[in-house]
């Protein structure tokens, strides 16, 4: 059995799941009326592949103005008329691959730089339960709006010591994004049933409120090696070895 593993698909089976449909930024398949749409509503939308990896293609288009548009992909940031963000938009339409529009997420900030979250949530062979077996902190470069750049791997405790987020039970907050990524687990489990680990991508905005941007179903977990904390590394390996 084949089973579709973009972005969209996903967002549709988590958004079945009415717990985490305030945890799931405003998403649809990209069109020049759902653009609109999406900007129009919040301002700030994301313009992604939707089985794109890596940031590979992910355009942030902004309102800055009377008919004036700024486009930001990776460092790069231009003012743009609204007839060339009708050129902007025809040459997404015609691109091959499926993308969606999404509402950005005002992610919360470490010395300027907006940062997400990677949870692990796995279970080990022939096990029904999940569990949520580590995080950490991707701070983006200065200049980008994602962290498929990483200027800086931190533990969750130092992101939160460091960040801009104020007025915050921190203690509650883990509490509530390991029971929101164990609830994600459990629904995309329904769809992906031999998935035996989940990647989620989640942000935190200053006023402290969690997002799902996005669920791996193949995360990589080399950046685990890279804080001083070995022990998150050695649990999430061992689920996969067990």
């Amino acid at each position: 059995m084949s089973y579709s593993y973009g972005k969209w698909t996903k967002y549709l089976v988590m958004m079945e799941n009415k717990t985490l449909v305030d945890y799931l930024p405003k998403t649809q398949l990209f069109s020049e009326t759902a653009f609109w749409k999406h900007l129009n509503e919040y301002g700030s939308v994301v313009v992604k592949p939707s089985e794109g990896k890596q940031g590979y293609g992910v355009v942030q288009v902004s309102k800055c103005g009377v008919n004036q548009y700024e486009i930001h992909n990776k460092k790069n940031k231009m003012i743009l008329d609204s007839y060339l963000i009708q050129e902007f938009l025809d040459k997404i339409l015609l691109k091959s691959k499926l993308h969606i529009v999404q509402q950005k997420i005002p992610l919360a900030t470490i010395e300027g730089n907006p940062f997400d979250i990677r949870v692990m949530v796995q279970r080990k062979k022939g096990a029904i339960e999940w569990e949520v077996t580590g995080k950490i902190v991707k701070v983006a470069e200065a200049g980008y709006f994602i962290t498929n750049v990483v200027k800086e791997l931190q533990t969750i405790e130092q992101a939160y010591e460091q960040s801009d987020i104020e007025g915050i039970d921190f203690a509650e907050l883990t509490i509530e994004m390991d029971n929101i990524s164990l609830v994600t687990a459990y629904e995309l489990q329904e769809f992906y049933p031999d998935s035996k680990v989940f990647g989620l991508d989640m942000g935190i905005t200053a006023d402290g409120r969690l997002f799902i941007i996005e669920a791996n179903l193949s995360p990589s977990i080399g950046m685990f090696k890279k804080i001083n904390d070995m022990t998150i590394y050695q649990r999430i390996k061992k689920f996969i070895e067990g």
